[in-house]
């Protein structure tokens, strides 16, 4: 694409017989955040080293702004110093002998930049990070916070073409990482500058992304945008990945011309219509597994609604503060929805739900 500021182009890497990479192809457009997720040994990290140039792909190519940048039949590496990426690493790797200024214009001073830039650059980085103040604060006299933004600051000081961040919250407490993402995401929008972001935490990933890229054993599963991705997954990997599913299995008893199915649970007493996702070989006389994201569930079923209701039995209610978790035990299986927290519900009632069919979902059986 004409905005595309980064590609891989089906890049492999292989450490002994694992494949810790498998013909990946991504396509990074010049201004977004784009994401890689997934849990941990998916091969998210280790796409990141090969865009960073610190490892070497087995198979594939890597552009940066119509640059060659990595590429195997033709013999092509530049190295990470030549490549025009500023990278944030989840230690910070920040120098503890230096104070704030040094560590942040390192990367200028091995330039051999003139001092007055040098110095007009930092204040400048300094501010946008907030950070301004505190140039002489030697590094071990810093919080958790101050030294992630001298990480993004010597990051961003030589005005990198993307941004590389390898899990930057992680080392953070719960309430400074929320602090960070808005940061990190208000400082790109001022910038525009694209950024690359490594995580295993889907809140992260939904919150700052313009696009995310769900990984597992290697692979790129799904590529899309946060919503997209939560709504509409194409894989079983993605639904169970993103988010809470509640999931029942049954066996299809109706296909229509529209593309919604109609599944048969708990021996044929209830029945559920999805209209969302259907996998395409599902036909009647199938098992199938029904899935509904447990905020769609309606409590208390729905005025007029003739379908897709169904009954349960409340096993536990556990208040967690603004709201009880409600274990319920729905046609045969033991599934989680939310309950108000002013809720007269009790465990032993009987509670009826209504799964609207907009948010059911139909799926081979795993």
């Amino acid at each position: 694409m004409s905005d595309s500021i980064l590609q891989l182009d089906r890049v492999s890497r292989t450490f002994g017989t694992t494949k810790a990479v498998d013909q990946v192809s991504l396509d990074v457009h010049a201004g977004e955040i784009f994401t890689l997720l997934g849990p941990s040994g998916c091969g998210k990290t280790t796409t990141l080293r090969l865009v960073a140039g610190l490892e070497q792909p087995d198979n594939g190519e890597i552009w940066v702004r119509d640059r060659l940048v990595a590429s195997v039949p033709r013999n092509t590496f530049v190295p990470p110093h030549q490549r025009m990426m500023g990278m944030v690493f989840q230690s910070y790797a920040i120098w503890p002998h230096m104070n704030v200024f040094d560590n942040v214009s390192y990367p200028l001073r091995i330039r051999r930049m003139k001092r007055a830039e040098i110095r007009e650059r930092v204040e400048r980085v300094l501010n946008l990070v907030g950070l301004d103040g505190l140039e002489s604060r030697p590094a071990p006299m810093l919080s958790g916070g101050q030294q992630q933004r001298v990480a993004l600051a010597r990051a961003l000081i030589y005005e990198p073409a993307v941004l590389l961040l390898d899990e930057p919250f992680s080392n953070l407490d719960s309430k400074l990482r929320e602090q960070m993402r808005v940061e990190v995401k208000q400082l790109q929008k001022t910038l525009g500058i694209t950024v690359l972001f490594v995580t295993h935490d889907q809140t992260e990933a939904l919150s700052l992304s313009d696009r995310i890229a769900v990984m597992s054993d290697g692979h790129a599963i799904q590529v899309a945008e946060p919503k997209v991705l939560y709504e509409q997954p194409e894989d079983s990997f993605v639904r169970d990945f993103l988010g809470k599913m509640l999931k029942l299995p049954g066996t299809v008893v109706s296909v229509d011309g529209s593309g919604k199915l109609e599944v048969s649970i708990d021996g044929g007493s209830q029945s559920v219509i999805a209209g969302a996702h259907v996998s395409k070989d599902l036909v009647v006389g199938n098992a199938a597994t029904i899935s509904v994201r447990p905020e769609d569930v309606v409590v208390g079923g729905e005025p007029g609604a003739e379908s897709n209701l169904l009954e349960g039995t409340i096993e536990n209610l556990l208040f967690v503060g603004d709201r009880y978790e409600c274990y319920l035990q729905l046609a045969g299986n033991a599934v989680m929805i939310s309950l108000p927290r002013d809720t007269r519900k009790k465990e032993g009632d009987t509670l009826t739900v209504y799964l609207p069919e907009g948010a059911v979902s139909a799926w081979q059986p795993e």
